[in-house]
């Protein structure tokens, strides 16, 4: 990838909740813009369907964010991607910083790694990045594993950024406007699903990424709801 950093760690350098061992494993991410969006896409062994919480750490105290919010991704086909960091609400400056990389299942873990974050080119916002689209024709027995790709592929692009700890998402007003009434609702639902399993909660809130305006939520027991 064009102007990426590549960085590879062997094993699990720190562990959480007093967790002696876990198997050894490895990751590898790459790190670029896509226009103001910063993106990572990671590379690792750990089994598909692994729940990660991504942020953006200080290089000298890697227990310290400074990304404003932390991002979800789920492994899929060995490879995890997660796009839309930012500190202070505005794109991060180059330089070196860590990368913090948490799993709360059985036995949960947490690794940090140096990542070096490349300058932005001067295109800016406007560089355009290729588009994913929902797809809702999937059957009931692929319907899991084919909501955890598209967000996968929408973090990617950067038409959507989770915060699952604060319960919120972000979308692009044209992708959400360019689809029916049934797959948002099936959308918010899978997003909701997702969140619950990584940061807990029974809730999420949609957004719109330009205007901030809330466009749907969904709560269990509750239902969907749009605005």
């Amino acid at each position: 990838m064009p102007g990426a950093t590549k960085i590879a760690i062997i094993g699990l350098a720190s562990l959480i909740c007093g967790v002696a061992s876990i198997r050894a494993t490895s990751f590898e991410v790459a790190v670029s813009w896509a226009g103001d969006v910063l993106r990572l896409e990671g590379k690792t062994d750990l089994p598909d369907g692994t729940k990660l919480n991504l942020a953006i750490v200080d290089k000298k105290d890697m227990n310290t964010s400074v990304s404003d919010e932390i991002i979800f991704s789920t492994v899929n086909q060995g490879k995890f991607v997660a796009s839309g960091f930012v500190k202070d609400k505005k794109p991060f400056i180059a330089g070196g910083y860590g990368l913090s990389i948490e799993h709360d299942d059985d036995p949960p873990f947490l690794v940090s790694m140096p990542i070096t974050i490349p300058k932005r080119t001067k295109s800016g916002s406007a560089a355009k990045v290729t588009t994913a689209r929902l797809d809702t024709s999937v059957t009931a027995d692929d319907h899991h594993q084919s909501m955890n790709e598209m967000v996968g592929k929408l973090q990617l692009s950067g038409q959507l950024r989770l915060d699952c700890k604060q319960h919120k998402a972000w979308i692009d007003p044209e992708l959400w406007n360019g689809i029916d009434a049934e797959a948002k609702e099936n959308f918010t639902r899978a997003i909701c699903q997702g969140c619950s399993s990584v940061a807990g909660g029974d809730s999420i809130a949609i957004y719109d990424a330009q205007s901030a305006k809330k466009l749907a939520s969904y709560r269990e027991g509750d239902g969907f709801t749009a605005y």
